[in-house]
């Protein structure tokens, strides 16, 4: 049996089927093929002040359409009904729960549509109601709402809880850039031992006073949400080894930066609506850019909203030549996207050009027809390859998003 390594380079040759150099077929796989070939790959795409009011822009779109919540507002209007959360580990968030008692109705190859999406830890929630088996909370988040499992999620009380600094607006935080990393054991509070951390996730910065002895050995300190023994919120310090990738504020938004977190995802199993652990193609892109401090919807849909806003260009009626010319300009980092799927571009070589992203399939044209590729993985592919449809991915683009020339 094929090892991983060679089952994907046999993916990517498959992909590229127009290349005859294996050297370039062995070489798309590495960050440092792209980088190498782009100028000004450390030039900031946008400043501190362009991603503030590129939030403000998206939110509001978003808030129209349905893809997002202001969960301070829900919390305001309609407390005590409705009480806040912290998120305090990666949840599910499910569309439906059960007929018979609200029991859950577990995800499944054949029930995927039921996964909606993820909460990554120290997300803030609106609770809006107990499940009737007292297992789930149906609630609010900033991207979604659906049933979370009540053990993932920590009740605040009468406050707040902060939600404006769980979205990063406080002076002092660090944010995840590790696809997924652990926290060291902690045999003194099992609480933040071994706990699971995820790329754009949001810290508080932690002082001396709340946790005496760190840093040390090029290990920091970060506030990590817990639940307490009365299933209250409570803030515990944890440490962030490098391993972590914690930066202190958001990344500089550069080509370079969205490149080296695209890759390191690669190989990762595909998970529908974050499902098994991992990501879909629109969460791998949400969670890359969260890391700029850039809050995108977490799905297509909410992708595909943003359509007239100044970061989105409609590709829909652009022939075949014209997408060319427009890729062969574009900035690699860019997000490219059809309806349900949207993927980071990396470049041109040959004849072709080139995407990384989550991907479960695509369609390969033979001799006798079309065969369809199983992928489930984030993979680099050319846009050669096929849809559903026998139209080339390069074909099927119809918007580009986060561009720059």
């Amino acid at each position: 049996m094929a090892d991983c390594k060679n089952e994907q380079m046999g993916i990517v040759q498959i992909a590229d089927k127009q290349g005859t150099d294996e050297r370039i077929n062995m070489s798309i796989t590495d960050v440092m093929y792209w980088l190498d070939k782009m100028q000004e790959k450390d030039r900031l795409i946008y400043t501190k002040e362009e991603i503030e009011r590129l939030n403000r822009q998206i939110y509001c779109r978003c808030l129209e359409t349905g893809d997002m919540f202001d969960i301070k507002e829900i919390v305001k209007e309609y407390s005590p009904a409705v009480w806040p959360g912290i998120c305090i580990s990666r949840a599910d968030v499910k569309k439906k729960l059960g007929a018979w008692q609200e029991s859950p109705c577990d995800w499944t190859e054949k029930d995927g549509d039921n996964q909606i999406t993820v909460l990554l830890p120290n997300e803030p929630v609106v609770i809006v109601r107990e499940s009737l088996c007292k297992e789930w909370y149906y609630l609010y988040a900033r991207n979604a709402a659906g049933w979370v499992r009540k053990d993932c999620i920590a009740d605040c009380g009468g406050s707040d809880c902060d939600i404006q600094q769980r979205n990063g607006r406080q002076p002092d935080f660090y944010v995840i850039t590790a696809s997924r990393w652990r926290t060291e054991c902690n045999p003194k509070d099992k609480c933040v031992s071994q706990i699971p951390l995820y790329m754009g996730t949001i810290l508080k910065k932690c002082n001396e006073k709340e946790f005496a002895g760190i840093p040390y050995n090029g290990n920091i300190a970060a506030l990590f949400p817990v639940k307490n023994q009365n299933g209250q919120y409570e803030e515990r310090a944890i440490q962030l080894t490098q391993a972590a990738g914690a930066v202190c504020g958001f990344l500089p938004c550069t080509a370079e930066n969205i490149l080296k977190l695209a890759f390191s995802m690669l190989g990762e199993v595909y998970g529908w609506g974050g499902s098994l652990d991992s990501r879909d193609c629109s969460m791998m892109v949400h969670d890359i850019f969260a890391c700029f401090g850039i809050c995108l919807p977490k799905d297509t849909t909410g992708l595909q909203s943003l359509t007239g806003m100044d970061i989105f260009m409609d590709l829909t009626s652009y022939s075949k030549e014209e997408k060319e010319q427009i890729l062969t300009r574009l900035r690699p980092g860019a997000v490219l996207g059809f309806p349900g799927h949207v993927m980071i571009y990396l470049g041109k070589t040959g004849q072709d050009y080139y995407v990384i992203s989550q991907t479960g399939h695509f369609y390969q044209k033979t001799d006798t027809g079309f065969e369809k590729v199983t992928v489930n993985s984030c993979v680099v592919n050319s846009l050669s390859v096929y849809r559903k449809n026998e139209k080339t991915w390069l074909n099927s683009l119809t918007y580009c998003l986060l561009y720059d020339f």
